[in-house]
C-alpha cells in the first residue's frame, strides 16, 4: 500500500456509502474508480497533477474529458457524482490518492457483497479446470465468493500461493520444504 492510503479512507467510504445506496452502483463506481486510476497513474498525467501552475479546475475539467471514451449509459444523477468527485479532488489536491482510495472502496464493496479479492501464484498456466477447483476451495475456507487473479511465478516448484489482504496461503512446493525444514530445526 502506498502512503496516502490514510488519506484515501475517508474519500473511500463517502464514495461507498453513495453507492451502497443503490448496488447497481457499486459495479458502476467501481468501473469508474478504476478507470480513473488507470489515467492518473500514467506519467504524463501525474506531472500536469503535480504542475502548481496549473489550477484544480483545469486539472479535474482534463481528467473529466478522459470520460468521455467511458460508459455513457450511466444516469445523469451518478454522472454528476462522478463529475464532482473528480473536482473535489482536484481542489484539496487528492487526484494522487485515487489509486489508494479505489484499493479502500474495494475493501469496503468486497465486504458489503461478501466476496475477497485473490492474488493467486502458480508455476505455470493452468488451465480453466484448475482455476475452479483453486477459486472453489478458497471459496469454502473463507466462506466467501473469492475472485481471483492468476498470476504465473516461475521460481515456483509446484502448487500454488494465495495473497488475501493480509493473509498469505502458501500451498507450494517450496513453501512446503520450508515450513517442514523450520519444524526440523526446532
Amino acid at each position: 500500500m502506498s502512503e496516502y492510503i490514510t488519506i484515501a479512507r475517508p474519500y473511500a467510504k463517502a464514495v461507498f456509502d453513495l453507492a451502497n445506496k443503490n448496488s447497481k452502483s457499486l459495479e458502476e463506481w467501481d468501473s469508474f474508480l478504476s478507470y480513473l486510476s488507470s489515467i492518473v497513474s500514467d506519467s504524463s498525467i501525474v506531472s500536469i497533477i503535480k504542475n502548481r501552475t496549473i489550477n484544480y479546475n483545469d486539472k479535474s475539467r482534463m481528467i473529466i474529458s478522459f470520460f468521455d471514451n467511458f460508459d455513457t449509459t450511466l444516469d445523469k444523477e451518478i454522472s454528476t457524482y462522478f463529475n464532482n468527485f473528480v473536482y473535489v479532488l482536484a481542489y484539496y489536491g487528492r487526484l494522487l490518492c485515487i489509486s489508494d482510495v479505489h484499493f479502500v472502496y474495494k475493501q469496503y464493496m468486497n465486504q458489503a457483497l461478501g466476496c475477497v479479492d485473490a492474488l493467486v501464484k502458480v508455476p505455470c498456466d493452468i488451465n480453466s479446470y484448475q482455476k475452479d477447483d483453486i477459486v472453489n476451495s478458497l471459496a469454502k475456507r473463507f466462506d466467501k465468493k473469492v475472485n481471483a487473479l492468476f498470476e504465473v511465478e516461475e521460481n515456483l516448484l509446484g502448487g500454488f500461493c494465495v495473497k488475501i489482504g493480509d493473509s498469505v496461503l502458501d500451498a507450494s512446493i517450496i513453501g512446503n520444504l520450508q515450513s517442514l525444514s523450520s519444524k526440523i530445526m526446532l
